[in-house]
């Protein structure tokens, strides 16, 4: 018999009790790490209290649940989408969310699509571990240039930065300075990283024009 995962045994327990109170429910949610599980819990239990307990072993329903129901669902909710939305490896907005941002409507910004040159060079000839520690450097690069601003990997080594009040030729300006930050800062931040990690290249960084 194969293990239960932990929302099939949290949802298969609190139907076990007599009672489904409050402080049992958030107890649940927060021993839930994932956020798609957490939203899965709280609808799983809105559908047993909306429904009916007849089939259940459940008594009691504790008064106000429905309402912290909402509660936990509005936030499981916020958590799951900014979940589907961010990267993992950069911890900015990726694809989806770039694509949910570029519907909103904006005033007074210019935007810049960003890529790492010859990155598939980086890859075949240092593997993907230090191809993965380039692209992080480059976005703490690109993120100590720009400020209150929309940044995201739409995906690989393309960035896109949405520059808020800002016309084209601002755009520009903080496009060349983005630039000249990356080749005068990336190598040495990448070799800096790569000491802390205490990775070593048989092949040695070097700058490309």
């Amino acid at each position: 018999m194969s293990k239960k995962e932990p929302l099939a045994s949290l949802i298969d327990n609190i139907l076990s009790s007599e009672e489904i109170t409050i402080q049992k429910v958030k107890a649940d949610v927060k021993g839930l790490k994932d956020s798609f599980d957490r939203l899965n819990y709280i609808q799983e239990i809105w559908t047993f209290t909306s429904l009916g307990l007849d089939k259940t072993g459940v008594l009691r329903i504790e008064k106000n649940l429905e309402f912290t129901l909402l509660e936990l669902h509005k936030q499981a909710s916020q958590d799951a989408r900014r979940l589907a939305e961010t990267d993992g490896l950069t911890e900015l907005y990726n694809r989806r969310g770039i694509e949910r941002r570029m519907t909103q409507t904006k005033e007074n910004y210019a935007a810049l699509m960003i890529d790492i040159d010859n990155f598939k060079v980086i890859n075949d000839n240092f593997g993907h571990i230090v191809g993965d520690i380039v692209i992080k450097n480059v976005v703490a690069i690109i993120l100590k240039n720009v400020r209150e601003s929309f940044v995201g990997r739409y995906g690989g080594e393309e960035f896109y930065v949405e520059l808020q009040l800002t016309d084209k030729y601002g755009g520009k300006i903080t496009g060349e300075r983005i630039l000249k930050s990356v080749e005068k800062l990336a190598i040495e931040y990448v070799i800096q990283d790569l000491k802390k990690r205490s990775i070593v290249t048989h092949k040695k960084l070097k700058k490309r024009g």
